[in-house]
């Protein structure tokens, strides 16, 4: 659900930089300088929000594969593999129950 909400957000701001691009060029080619000058803005503006969309995006997609195996059991046991030098070892067992 998050590649489709993320894609389409992306798909828009690609779409609306294309669009501000053709009116800018329409613009530009009257000799229309102070509107011209505004779809350039927006067109910059929104270029930016679209690189910090796909920047967001990948830093998900690298979070989430970061934590694929991730376990999120219900059993919150902590063990640890080393043992001491009398064979003792760290155990952490946390149980929570919601009312």
């Amino acid at each position: 659900m998050k590649a489709v909400i993320l894609g389409g957000i992306e798909q828009v701001f690609i779409y609306s930089v294309y669009r501000q691009h053709r009116l800018y060029r329409y613009h530009s080619g009257r000799n229309d300088d102070e509107t011209s000058e505004f779809y350039r803005n927006e067109r910059n503006r929104l270029t930016w929000y679209l690189a910090a969309s796909i920047v967001l995006s990948v830093m998900d997609a690298y979070v989430d594969a970061h934590l694929y195996r991730f376990d999120v059991s219900e059993d919150l046991t902590a063990t640890s593999g080393r043992r001491g030098l009398f064979g003792t070892g760290v155990v952490l067992n946390v149980f929570w129950r919601p009312q």
